[in-house]
């Protein structure tokens, strides 16, 4: 698990695009629990990244595009 982890948290760090402080945070914290989990469900709960930018970030370590489509979403008037 903790080679995953960090692995996950190295591509982001090369990314920029989140808080590298706060990817330590979040690894260290999972490491701690022991648990297992995955650092980008992690980064959401804890508020310091989004989806979006964590798959953007991640397309982008590993040479690829990342297109979003938004279906169904209700916009607030």
């Amino acid at each position: 698990m903790q080679q995953n982890v960090r692995f996950v948290g190295e591509i982001l760090k090369r990314a920029g695009t989140i808080d590298p402080e706060a990817i330590d945070e979040v690894v260290g914290a999972l490491e701690r629990e022991g648990r297992g989990g995955r650092l980008t469900d992690a980064l959401v709960r804890s508020g310091k990244s989004d989806e979006e930018t964590l798959a953007q970030a991640l397309a982008e370590g590993f040479g690829m595009r990342v297109q979003l489509e938004v279906q169904n979403a209700r916009i607030p008037r």
